[in-house]
C-alpha cells in the first residue's frame, strides 16, 4: 500500500495546470519551439532536423517493449483521406502516403515541413508517454498486460486524433500560399513545425485520466468519490465505451476549466465571452506586453478560447 500513497501524491502533482511546465512523472509536455531564420529552414535543414528527432527517439526507446498483444496497424486520416502504416505504438510511422499527397498538392518542400511537424509531435508524445508509463507501472505486481493494452490503445487513438487535427490545420495554412518558401514564409513555416504544441494539452489530460483509471482498476476502486455511478469509468468495460467515456470526462473538465478561467457560467452569452477575451488579449498579447510570462499567459488564453468557441459552436449553433 505504500507505493499507492506515493502515486496519489504524484497524481495531485500531475493535476497542476499544463502551463506550470512541471516535469518528472508529470504528463505535461515541455515543448521546445522552433525559433529559426530563413537560412536554417532550407530543405536540407528541414530533413536534418527530422532525422534528428527520429534518431534520438529510437535511441531513447531502444529498450522499451510494448505489450505482446499489440500489433502494427493502419489508420485512415479523415483530414487528408490517406491511410498510413504504423510500425510501432503509439504513432511511430514514416507517413509516406501523407508526404506523397502533400508533395503532389503543395510541393516537396511543404511536404517535408509537414513531415517534420509530425515527427516532432511523435517525438515529444512518445518520450512523455514512456516516462510516465515506466515510472508508474513497471515492476508493479498488480499490473497486467490487459491493463497495459488498454493504456496503449487509448493513447494511440488520442494521438491519432491529434495528428488528424494537425494535418487539417497544416493543410489550411498551406492553402493560403501558392508555393511555400523559407525566405518569404519563414514565420508560417515556424508555425507549421510547431502546430503539435497546440494539441499537447488535451493529450496530456487524457494520459492523466487513463493512468488514474488504470491505477483504480489495479485496486478495484472507482476513479473518484466525486463521480456518480453514471460518470465512473469502468476499466473492464469494452474499449470503445471506456475510451469515449474517458474522452467525454476530459473534455468536460477542460470546458469547466475554461469557463472558470474566463469567469463565465453556462448561462453566459457568446457576446460576453468575446468582451472578456478582448480585454485579456489587450493585457497579455506579446505585441503589447513584453514580459516573457505574457506569451505563456496568451497561449493559455487562446487554448481556453478554442474550447469556449467549440462549446458555443456545437451546443448553441454559434
Amino acid at each position: 500500500m505504500g507505493w499507492k500513497k506515493d502515486f496519489k501524491k504524484q497524481f495531485n502533482e500531475r493535476r497542476k495546470s499544463i502551463f506550470d511546465y512541471s516535469d518528472g512523472v508529470s504528463s505535461v509536455i515541455i515543448w521546445e519551439r522552433s525559433y529559426e531564420s530563413p537560412k536554417t529552414l532550407l530543405l536540407d535543414d528541414i530533413r536534418l532536423k527530422r532525422r534528428w528527432f527520429d534518431a534520438d527517439l529510437a535511441e531513447r526507446t531502444e529498450n522499451y517493449s510494448q505489450p505482446e498483444m499489440l500489433h502494427k496497424y493502419n489508420y485512415v486520416f479523415n483530414s487528408l483521406g490517406v491511410s498510413e502504416y504504423f510500425e510501432k505504438y503509439l504513432t511511430i510511422g514514416d507517413f509516406e502516403n501523407t508526404v506523397k499527397l502533400i508533395t503532389s498538392q503543395h510541393g516537396e518542400y511543404a511536404a517535408q515541413v509537414v513531415l517534420l511537424m509530425l515527427k516532432k509531435w511523435v517525438y515529444f508524445t512518445e518520450i512523455k508517454f514512456w516516462d510516465v508509463y515506466n515510472i508508474t507501472f513497471m515492476g508493479q505486481k498488480e499490473f497486467d498486460e490487459n491493463i497495459a493494452k488498454k493504456i496503449f490503445e487509448a493513447m494511440k487513438l488520442t494521438g491519432l486524433e491529434a495528428i488528424d487535427g494537425m494535418l487539417n490545420k497544416a493543410n489550411e495554412l498551406l492553402e493560403t500560399v501558392s508555393n511555400l518558401d523559407p525566405y518569404r514564409h519563414y514565420l508560417m513555416i515556424e508555425e507549421l513545425i510547431d502546430i503539435g504544441e497546440d494539441f499537447t494539452w488535451h493529450w496530456s489530460k487524457m494520459l492523466d485520466q487513463i493512468v488514474d483509471s488504470a491505477i483504480a482498476a489495479m485496486y478495484n476502486e472507482t476513479i473518484s468519490e466525486e463521480f456518480t455511478s453514471d460518470d465512473t469509468i469502468q476499466f473492464d468495460s469494452t474499449f470503445d465505451d471506456f475510451f469515449e467515456k474517458t474522452k467525454t470526462m476530459v473534455l468536460n473538465d477542460e470546458l469547466d476549466e475554461a469557463m472558470e478561467y474566463f469567469g463565465m457560467t453556462f448561462a453566459s452569452s457568446e457576446g460576453e465571452f468575446k468582451k472578456i477575451y478582448r480585454t485579456l488579449a489587450k493585457q497579455y498579447h506579446p505585441d503589447i506586453n513584453r514580459d516573457p510570462s505574457a506569451a505563456v499567459e496568451m497561449k493559455r488564453i487562446n487554448m481556453y478560447k478554442t474550447i469556449i468557441e467549440d462549446y458555443f459552436s456545437n451546443t448553441l449553433g454559434g
